[in-house]
């Protein structure tokens, strides 16, 4: 069984309309799974789920709350979910997401069928709900299992976001840790986790919509001292670089010498999110960001130094659209 598992702090508006579209998956069998992590909107988002378990909930298909007594953080709570689910797979869904019932509906059919793979790692869209536009932002070229000396970028690039991302629950409570709580990128540790010592799959499903620019909500545990609630400022990005490596060189030791070249490579193939939402604040936030991130050995390419321009010349929205169309042609001119 799957269980599909939302992390929740406040938000309580999405819910309905997120746990609509999973209920639309041609799924015989499965658990709706919603940790609240003690937000200021919890009464709010319990009296929202009770009358989704009066809407949805049935026999085979339950909706399952649990509320923590204290603000666990993201990582904790990420925990917390794998720790309480019933399905012997966990997809995570952001609580802000809208998931793609046909695509999600083929994703898990490849999860359940895949049973050497721990953790599994898809494509994702973005969506707007102001103007409505849906855009492609990654994309797993075709499904596989990921090869341990060609696939480091593409499973470091397909765990940065939390929505559609699945693992195997055995798997996942057997490297259960509290190294790298705080850092908001306990996937990443377990998908490289999978990546070290089992398998992760690369699906080319695209099972979920992000929402674009939601303000996060990071930053009231007390796991999170160096996160803003509703920003991200500079200091959470270097905190977020900080456990990027931190991971890397946890892994090192079990990899060849040139596992730590490769990743570093792989961070600077993705360098415009550690960049582009700093675009808001001041722009020498970004330049910090950059000789940050040149300082730790990543983005020493004429690539990064391509997109920190494009990010410096335009706008966010406009820079985005620019960095997405040629990530689309480049894409296309590997097909």
């Amino acid at each position: 069984m799957i269980t599909f598992g939302i992390p929740s702090f406040n938000r309580d508006r999405y819910l309905e309309p997120l746990v609509e579209s999973i209920y639309k998956c041609e799924i015989d069998e499965f658990e709706v799974l919603i940790v609240e992590d003690c937000s200021p909107e919890q009464e709010a988002i319990r009296n929202e789920v009770e009358k989704l378990i009066g809407k949805f909930s049935s026999e085979y298909k339950p909706i399952r709350y649990v509320e923590n007594n204290l603000n666990l953080g993201f990582d904790k709570n990420l925990k917390k979910i794998i720790s309480e689910a019933s399905g012997s797979h966990i997809i995570f869904i952001g609580n802000d997401d809208i998931v793609n019932s046909g695509e999600m509906t083929k994703y898990v059919r490849e999860i359940l069928s895949n049973h050497d793979s721990s953790v599994f790692l898809r494509g994702y869209t973005t969506f707007d709900d102001v103007h409505g536009e849906v855009s492609f932002t990654q994309i797993v070229d075709k499904s596989r299992v990921a090869n341990k000396y060609t696939d480091l970028n593409s499973v470091y690039r397909f765990s940065g976001i939390i929505s559609g991302y699945a693992v195997n629950k055995k798997f996942a409570d057997s490297m259960a840790t509290d190294k790298f709580d705080g850092g908001l990128f306990y996937q990443l540790y377990l998908a490289f986790s999978a990546f070290t010592y089992s398998t992760v799959y690369l699906s080319s499903t695209v099972p979920v919509k992000c929402k674009r620019d939601v303000a996060p909500d990071f930053g009231s545990s007390q796991n999170e001292k160096n996160f803003v609630v509703g920003e991200y400022n500079l200091a959470a990005r270097i905190e977020m670089v900080k456990t990027h490596l931190y991971i890397a060189e946890h892994f090192a030791p079990s990899h060849p010498p040139e596992f730590m070249k490769m990743y570093k490579r792989a961070m600077s193939a993705n360098i415009a999110p550690h960049l582009i939402t700093l675009q808001r604040c001041k722009y020498r936030n970004m330049a910090k960001m950059y000789l940050y991130l040149l300082k730790n050995g990543v983005g020493k390419n004429i690539r990064s130094l391509i997109i920190f321009i494009i990010l410096v010349l335009f706008n966010k929205m406009r820079a985005a659209k620019i960095l997405n169309y040629v990530s689309n042609m480049l894409h296309l001119s590997k097909t």
